[in-house]
């Protein structure tokens, strides 16, 4: 994400008999923390980077992907579409086709590296989301998210 994020409080994580739960709430520090700190680290090791970028809006997920993409080591870009944000209404971009589509557009208008856009179980249809995404330049798609199940 663009700003560092502290994540839900506790309980993130919850077994259950049916498997587990977790609502973590996309935890991190920060892009420009992940550059210099986390990716600084990873370049000593012979590892393809994918970086899970997140916005609040579609400037901010194009501004993530303009900074990863200018910092050497990333290998490609994975856009988590898939969790709820705050400016749509709690709505999460990836249950609503044109969003989608508009954040993979930004996306791949800020990049050079290959765009994998991650998409929600929690619509209808999955296949008109990632239609929608490829139809907007993604080079993949990722299956599927966490299934909603815990708040």
């Amino acid at each position: 994400s663009l700003k560092p994020r502290l994540g839900n409080p506790p309980p993130r994580i919850m077994e259950t008999a049916a498997g587990m739960l977790n609502a973590v709430g996309l935890q991190n520090v920060g892009v420009d923390a992940f550059i210099e700190e986390k990716l600084s680290f990873l370049r000593n090791y012979n590892v393809a980077v994918i970086a899970n970028i997140y916005g609040e809006s579609y400037t901010e997920y194009a501004q993530v992907a303009g900074k990863l993409s200018a910092a050497p080591g990333v290998h490609a870009l994975e856009v988590n579409v898939s969790c709820p944000n705050v400016k749509k209404g709690g709505l999460s971009f990836g249950a609503d086709p044109k969003a989608a589509a508009e954040v993979t557009r930004r996306v791949k208008a800020e990049t050079h590296l290959p765009v994998i856009v991650k998409l929600t179980p929690n619509v209808t249809d999955i296949t008109v989301i990632a239609r929608a995404v490829e139809e907007a330049g993604a080079d993949a798609v990722s299956l599927i998210n966490t299934l909603t199940g815990m708040s």
